[in-house]
């Protein structure tokens, strides 16, 4: 059931900045080897960032890479951005298509506190960020584009772009993006049993290789002097 908007998300929008599914299977490699796979994981992930922002409320507005404009990750974003507040939105709250940790709940929260100029921001756990709350007076197309995109800097550098403008911000719970095969298996150890995707991602996952086993190292008491006869000087031989 999709709740009814109030005055405060009237001129809010969501903007869900992704790839395609064969797009992101072909970018990230998070089942290693399996192109069916990471398609199935991609496609499902794009339905749950969609899913959960139409539960929000919130107009949606989806910017593929094909509809995104420039040469850099930061430019492309920051136009999509720019033509979203054109369309007269005050506020945008931008999200990818890589958390399935997100709720509506998040998004419309993000919605009223972006509210009275105020920022908010959704920490990653590889010092990323999976959402970004904005109010259009706030957005400086330049310096928003010049950000450390892609970039486990990325929190720390949005924060300086804040105090830089004197923007007070809230900051979300820190979930976890999935950008590799690693963060996948991690993700499963956080998520609820009851997520929809829950089952789903612990299927694809591929199990990783066990790390192998540190070499033994041989006290220094074990060593003794051995003398060879003919050479000098004597050398360390275990005992």
């Amino acid at each position: 059931m999709i709740p009814s908007r109030t005055a405060i998300e009237f001129n809010t929008a969501i903007l869900l900045f992704t790839r395609t599914p064969r797009q992101e299977a072909a970018h990230k490699d998070l089942v290693p080897g399996a192109r069916d796979k990471n398609l199935t994981l991609a496609r499902q992930l794009l339905r749950h960032a969609q899913r959960v922002a139409r539960q929000s409320g919130l107009p949606l507005h989806t910017a593929y890479r094909s509809q995104q404009r420039g040469r850099q990750f930061g430019e492309r974003l920051a136009n999509a951005v720019a033509r979203c507040f054109a369309h007269g939105y005050d506020k945008l709250v931008i999200i990818g298509n890589d958390c399935p940790q997100l709720q509506a709940a998040t998004l419309r929260a993000a919605a009223r506190d972006c509210q009275a100029h105020r920022a908010v921001l959704g920490p990653a756990r590889d010092g990323g960020l999976y959402l970004i709350a904005l109010h259009r007076h706030h957005f400086d197309a330049a310096a928003f584009a010049a950000l450390d995109w892609e970039s486990p800097r990325l929190g720390a550098n949005f924060q300086d772009y804040l105090q830089a403008r004197d923007v007070a911000s809230r900051q979300l719970a820190t979930y976890r993006d999935i950008d590799d095969a690693e963060a996948l298996h991690r993700l499963l150890t956080e998520l609820s049993e009851c997520h929809p995707l829950y089952l789903l991602l612990q299927d694809l996952a591929t199990p990783l290789a066990p790390s192998p086993p540190p070499a033994r190292a041989i006290p220094l008491r074990d060593w003794g002097w051995t003398a060879i006869p003919g050479r000098a000087p004597p050398f360390l031989r275990p005992l």
